[in-house]
């Protein structure tokens, strides 16, 4: 027990930034594995087949397929593809609260040109 002191204490200056270190990789993958987008593509994954008539509202799925609007596509503010819905929501840390400044959800009828069923 006695050499194990002597050799931690004499390799006090690595063995503290490997501590550290250590720490941070792991807040990091608590962080990454926490987050809103990763809880969300775990949720999609624990969902079942549907078809996409069954489908309720507020219900989260995944149609993989190809949409045609009815008058035109709409841009989607973040990156400027064409789609047929978005929702964008920007929040700011005011005091310990957050407030919403922009809550925007924009959707365009369309028609559904084909659906992969093989992969709901």
């Amino acid at each position: 027990m006695e050499e194990i002191l002597l050799i931690l204490k004499a390799n006090l200056k690595i063995i503290i930034p490997v501590i550290m270190f250590s720490v941070v990789v792991i807040i990091g993958i608590i962080a990454y594995y926490f987050s809103n987008k990763r809880k969300i593509l775990r949720e999609f994954k624990k969902s079942r087949k549907k078809q996409i008539n069954s489908v309720k509202e507020k219900e989260y799925v995944k149609i993989i397929g190809k949409t045609k609007p009815i008058n035109e596509y709409l841009e989607a503010p973040l990156s400027g593809r064409k789609c047929v819905y978005y929702h964008v929501i920007v929040e700011v840390k005011a005091n310990k609260n957050w407030r919403k400044i922009i809550n925007e959800e924009m959707y365009q009828d369309f028609y559904c040109i084909s659906v992969n069923t093989n992969n709901l």
